[in-house]
C-alpha cells in the first residue's frame, strides 16, 4: 500500500534581475552530425571532452552549457531523451591518449543530476542549466556527460562542432551498464571532435574545487517559509501546485536549498509536480527550492521541506479462521496490511514478535510452536506498534486483533458392549 501526502503550494511570480552575465562561444559549427556529447539513440552512454583554457579565454562561474544540434525528432522528444548527469573539472590534461587518461567521475564536480536540456523553438540549440561551477582559466576544462534512458529515441540527435584531435572520447550501449571505466576498457572511439559550446558565466563563484561532490553555495533568493510535505521513503514524490502566469512552455526545476544553479528538471503531471523518487532524486529531511520559468528572467520559486510520513496500519486478518494443527500443511497464519517497509510489533507468538511489511503492502505472519491438542485452542495476534524510521502509525480506532481457532484432532473407535 502506497501513500504520498500532497500539500498545496501556491507559487507567486516575482521578477529576478540577473546582472553581470556573459556568454563565451568555443569552437565552430563546421562539422555536423556528430554523436557527442550525447547520443540518445543508444539507451546509455558516457562522453568526455576537453576544452583548452585559450579557447575559453576567461574564468568565472559557469551556469549554463549550450550545444548546437540537428535532429528529425520534435522538440519535446529531444528534451525527453536528453536527460543527463554532467560533471566538470579544472584540469592540466589537454588530450585523451587511447582512453588511458580518461577522467574518473569520482574526481569531478557533479553540476547536473538527471537534468533535461532545454531546446529552442528552431531545434538548433539545446541548453543545460547547471549548478554554478568555478572555472579558474588557469587550467583546461574537462566535461563528462552521462545518460541512461529506459527507451530508445526515435531518431539520432546530432551535434555540430569542429575537428580537434584527441579531444572527445565516448562509449555507449543498449544492453550493458556503462561506467566511466568503460571508457578505458571498451571505448567506442575517439571522435577527434570538439562540440561547439556556449558557456554562460554568471557573477556567483561558489565552487571551491574538484571534490567529486555536488557543488554547494548560496541558494536561489527566496523569502518563502518552507512548506512541509510528508513523503514515504523510496516512493515517487508528488507535490500539488497552483500557479499563475504559466503556460505549457513553462519549465519547472528543483534543487537543494543550499545548492546554486537551476537544479534538476521536474515533471508536471496534471496539477502535481514530480520530484522523482525519494532516496534517489530527493531525500527526506532536506529542503528544496522549486522554480518555475517562462524563459529569460521570468521566474518564481518557493520552498518545500520533505518530512517522513507516518506509516499506515490497515488491517490484520487470519489466512484461515480455523485449522487443525495435526493436519498436514495447515498453519496458524495472519496477513497484516500497511505501509511497505514498516516494522510491525505484535503479541501472541512466544517465539517471535516483529515482522516487516513487504513492497506489496502486506506481510504474512506464521505462529510457531502450534501443536495438536485434545481440546480446541484459540490463537490471537494483537498489533501493538507499527513504525517506520522515527514515525509510528496512529492505531486509534483500528481493529488490532485477529483469531485462529485450532481444532483438536478428533478420534473415533467402536466400543463393544
Amino acid at each position: 500500500m502506497k501513500k504520498i501526502s500532497l500539500l498545496l503550494i501556491t507559487i507567486l511570480f516575482v521578477i529576478l534581475n540577473v546582472n553581470g552575465q556573459e556568454t563565451i562561444d568555443v569552437g565552430s559549427n563546421t562539422i555536423e552530425k556528430q554523436e557527442a556529447p550525447l547520443n540518445p539513440y543508444d539507451k546509455q552512454g558516457i562522453t568526455q571532452t576537453i576544452y583548452l583554457k585559450d579557447e575559453i579565454g576567461k574564468g568565472g562561474s559557469i551556469e549554463e552549457l549550450t550545444f548546437y544540434i540537428n535532429s528529425t525528432m520534435d522538440k519535446s522528444e529531444i528534451e525527453q531523451n536528453s536527460v543527463v548527469d554532467i560533471y566538470l573539472i579544472n584540469t592540466d590534461q589537454s588530450e585523451f591518449l587511447q582512453y588511458s587518461n580518461y577522467f574518473p567521475i569520482s574526481t569531478m564536480d557533479k553540476v547536473a543530476t538527471r537534468v533535461s536540456g532545454i531546446v529552442d523553438d528552431t531545434k538548433s540549440k539545446i541548453t543545460y542549466k547547471i549548478t554554478s561551477f568555478s572555472y579558474d582559466n588557469k587550467k583546461n576544462l574537462g566535461m563528462c556527460m552521462v545518460w541512461k534512458n529506459d527507451n530508445f529515441a526515435s531518431a539520432e540527435l546530432y551535434f555540430g562542432g569542429s575537428k580537434k584531435e584527441l579531444r572527445t572520447i565516448y562509449t555507449s550501449s543498449n544492453y550493458a551498464d556503462v561506467t566511466d571505466e568503460t571508457l578505458r576498457d571498451s571505448g567506442n572511439g575517439n571522435l577527434n571532435f570538439l562540440p561547439k559550446t556556449t558557456f554562460k558565466f554568471g557573477t556567483a563563484n561558489t565552487n571551491t574545487g574538484n571534490t567529486g561532490n555536488t557543488n554547494t553555495g548560496n541558494s536561489t533568493p527566496t523569502t518563502a517559509t518552507p512548506v512541509e510535505v510528508e513523503v514515504n521513503s523510496g516512493e515517487e514524490v508528488l507535490i500539488a501546485i497552483q500557479t499563475t502566469g504559466t503556460s505549457t512552455n513553462s519549465k519547472y526545476h528543483y534543487k537543494e536549498k543550499e545548492v546554486t544553479g537551476s537544479g534538476s528538471l521536474a515533471t508536471l503531471k496534471g496539477d502535481k509536480l514530480s520530484l522523482g523518487n525519494e532516496g534517489t532524486d530527493v531525500i527526506i529531511g532536506k529542503t528544496y527550492v522549486i522554480e518555475v520559468s517562462n524563459g529569460g528572467t521570468c521566474t518564481a520559486n518557493c520552498e518545500v521541506k520533505l518530512i517522513e510520513a507516518k506509516p499506515i496500519f490497515t488491517s490484520v486478518v487470519p489466512v484461515n479462521a480455523q485449522v487443525c494443527a495435526s493436519a498436514s500443511g495447515e498453519k496458524v497464519e495472519f496477513t497484516i496490511t500497511g505501509t511497505p517497509g514498516a516494522e510491525v510489533t505484535y503479541t501472541g507468538d512466544p517465539n517471535k514478535n516483529t515482522a516487516i511489511i513487504g513492497t506489496d503492502g502486506t506481510v504474512k505472519v506464521e505462529f510457531t510452536g502450534v501443536e495438536s491438542s485434545t481440546t480446541e485452542v484459540t490463537k490471537t495476534i494483537t498489533i501493538t506498534k507499527v513504525a517506520k524510521g522515527t514515525k509510528e502509525a496512529d492505531l486509534t480506532g483500528k481493529t488490532l486483533s485477529a483469531n485462529v481457532i485450532v481444532s483438536a484432532k478428533p478420534t473415533i473407535k467402536i466400543v463393544k458392549k
